[in-house]
């Protein structure tokens, strides 16, 4: 009995180191950094070792995760096993009774099961959230690469488990409609991280390279003019009046439409105009200066769209939403500041320049009514609903209200109090915001003549 107790004693204290090991080699294939590992190797090995974990990432987590969970059931059991060999309580202690015995056997088998189970779940515990959680964060990459020669046996005989476990994995993300994760753009992001953290970049230099992360799945939509900020010359008019629109907008390239924007007829460069100074007005017609203007959904990824511009040797497209309206037009700026950040130049308007947020002491917000209303709810702590026909401020307030408010107009909409400060006869610009309590409400209400459950706006 001695024998076989000492047997079992040896299997526990191996099976929780194993279960310890097991624990830091899965928590540090989650977190080691790829590139960091491929300059620990050799150049003989990168290659083949790099390529090789590169393929099957998930399926060597899982197959630590099951040896790491078979070392723990062997642990437990190993514990069970060595407390019930121990001797249980004589006759003659307990008074040489045989029900005095057998309570006492009882009492001393659970207090050993209890006993037992807290050492084997601090155990486990004490491995999981210090000593893996530790190794992981500070060793992960070494403990990753002192481990190589052994996750391919490790793979390999867990295949039988770790299979069926990946069909279940795809047949959910199926199910779900997630997207396949993205290893390469995880792994630039940590390796962007770790550099910041160990102070080898800067939070300009992290913000750019994570742009460009970023920059493969953007869409047109994200970076373009939103059709209501659109500056665009009418066919029919005259040489001066196309002369004093470009000296007020002050931009390069214009679109020309007729009738509307919907009708875009090409694409107005500023300099073709320069043959027509001090010519006469009569041998102007814009038509024939009119460059192809490129057509683009809303959906393109700005990264084709760019190749596009360098292959034509172009700088501006006219966006499409679903219907073939006009939502907005692209420029390579816009795309160049997808990475780099805003650009500024002198001859810019104020009104052009990023949209922004001030909050003032008195709790009030003053917005840019082209601010986007998910950014104001992140920021500003509200709950403002968001739409597909619209996702900045003015186009909340303008579907909400149905109308362009005047100057200083002021109501109440979702329970915030809205002055408009500046706005043009197309738009809104800028507009005061002010949360309002459940009794400023219910007071502005009834002085409105208003329901508490009215959806429509409450002017004053």
């Amino acid at each position: 009995m001695f024998e076989q107790s000492q047997y079992w004693n040896w299997i526990t204290v191996i099976s929780a180191v194993l279960s310890a090991y097991c624990s830091a080699l899965q928590m540090s294939l989650v977190e080691y950094s790829r590139g960091e590992l491929e300059l620990k190797l050799k150049p003989s090995d990168r290659k083949r070792w790099i390529d090789w974990m590169r393929d099957r990432e998930e399926e060597l987590i899982l197959s630590v995760a099951v040896w790491r969970r078979l070392f723990a059931a062997v642990l437990i059991l190993s514990v069970l096993l060595s407390i019930g060999m121990h001797g249980g309580v004589s006759p003659a202690a307990v008074g040489g009774s045989d029900e005095a015995t057998l309570s006492a056997q009882t009492a001393q088998n659970t207090l050993h099961l209890a006993i037992g189970a807290l050492i084997v779940f601090g155990w486990l515990w004490l491995v999981d959230v210090g000593v893996a959680w530790s190794i992981s964060e500070h060793v992960a990459t070494p403990m990753v690469r002192l481990s190589l020669w052994l996750l391919p046996t490790l793979d390999f005989l867990s295949k039988p488990f770790v299979i069926p476990l990946l069909w279940l994995s795809e047949a959910i993300r199926r199910l779900v409609g997630a997207e396949q994760r993205d290893d390469l753009e995880e792994e630039l992001r940590q390796v962007v991280e770790d550099s910041q953290r160990e102070g080898n970049i800067g939070e300009a230099e992290r913000d750019m390279i994570e742009a460009v992360v970023d920059f493969r799945t953007a869409t047109v939509y994200e970076v373009m003019t939103p059709r209501i900020d659109v500056e665009g010359i009418e066919l029919s008019n005259d040489l001066e009046a196309i002369k004093a629109f470009v000296i007020e907008a002050g931009h390069s390239r214009f679109p020309v439409y007729t009738t509307d924007l919907d009708h875009i007829e090409g694409i107005l460069y500023v300099k073709d105009l320069l043959p027509y100074v001090g010519r006469p007005i009569e041998d102007f017609e814009l038509k024939l200066l009119l460059r192809q203007a490129i057509l683009v959904p809303e959906s393109r990824r700005i990264a084709d769209l760019l190749s596009d511009f360098q292959k034509r040797q172009v700088h501006m497209a006219i966006v499409l939403d679903e219907y073939g309206g006009t939502a907005g037009l692209v420029t390579i700026e816009d795309i160049v500041e997808e990475i780099v950040g805003e650009i500024h130049d002198e001859h810019e308007p104020e009104d052009e320049a990023e949209p922004s947020m001030h909050e003032a002491e008195d709790g009030t917000v003053v917005v840019d009514a082209r601010y986007h209303i998910d950014d104001l709810n992140d920021e500003w702590g509200t709950t403002l609903p968001e739409d597909q026909d619209f996702d900045t401020v003015g186009g909340w307030v303008f579907a909400t209200v149905g109308r362009i408010p005047e100057p200083e107009e002021r109501f109440v909409l979702n329970g915030i109090e809205v002055t408009v400060m500046t706005a043009e006869r197309t738009h809104l610009k800028r507009v005061r915001l002010r949360k309002l309590s459940e009794e400023q409400i219910q007071d502005h209400l009834e002085s409105s003549g208003a329901s508490a459950d009215s959806n429509q706006p409450n002017g004053t």
